[in-house]
């Protein structure tokens, strides 16, 4: 997020007390103020999205916190407009617009992932596994991540824009499974079959479904259970 300026004036004094040390840096006490009120704003506004709240309202505030200089909105916004609501419906377009941006000028880690999904499965664009694949490394490079990890695992596993390769395949789906995404489990089962492995492929299948039932009946919105 981007901190309120200041407006130039400084309300220290150019006296300076006996045995003290002037301020280099004179806080802007109303700045402060308005950027803590702006953070509070947003925190609560990502409360309401985390728990479902109404998206019209949610469409509303976030896009005043955008025209506050709040850069991370850009990327609720385009979740939003993804996903659409009762009163809204999806617009991929301006979905992918608010990505960009929360990736551009805010460097939401989340942001590529939503532009490497919607190349992937083409969404909104049209399909390309190339750009797919810069944006799920540029993710990876920058931070371990399951779900990127998974992605780039099932993208050398079946050919999709680079040339198939399982040793590659295996070294990103295994990591990625270790961290518990059942569709992680679940490719890495699929290799597992096409490497004449049957007994684990059957094991890592089972695994994946008993992990699945168990974590949608806990909390069916448990980031294990991301596809892409």
């Amino acid at each position: 997020m981007k901190r309120p300026r200041g407006n130039g004036k400084s309300n220290v004094s150019t006296k300076t007390p006996l045995g003290t040390k002037p301020e280099l840096f004179p806080i802007d006490k109303a700045a402060v103020s308005s950027f803590n009120e702006i953070k509070n704003r947003l925190e609560r506004a990502i409360s309401a999205f985390d728990n479902g709240g109404d998206v019209v309202l949610l469409i509303r505030e976030f896009s005043d916190l955008l025209e506050q200089g709040c850069d991370e909105a850009n990327y609720f916004l385009g979740c939003l407009y993804e996903d659409g609501g009762t009163e809204v419906a999806p617009n991929l377009s301006q979905a992918l617009i608010y990505y960009k941006k929360a990736a551009d000028d805010f460097g939401y880690l989340e942001a590529y992932l939503a532009l490497a999904r919607f190349f992937y499965y083409g969404k909104g664009v049209p399909r390309s596994f190339n750009e797919a694949f810069r944006f799920y490394s540029m993710v990876d490079n920058a931070k371990p991540n399951a779900i990127a990890k998974r992605m780039l695992g099932r993208m050398y596993l079946f050919g999709e824009g680079i040339p198939q390769n399982y040793d590659k395949a295996d070294a990103f789906l295994s990591l990625a499974a270790k961290s518990g995404n059942v569709y992680a489990i679940r490719d890495y089962a699929h290799l597992q079959k096409l490497m004449g492995r049957p007994i684990r492929h059957l094991w890592l299948r089972l695994k994946a479904g008993a992990f699945a039932f168990v974590l949608a009946w806990m909390n069916p919105r448990d980031s294990r259970l991301r596809e892409g």
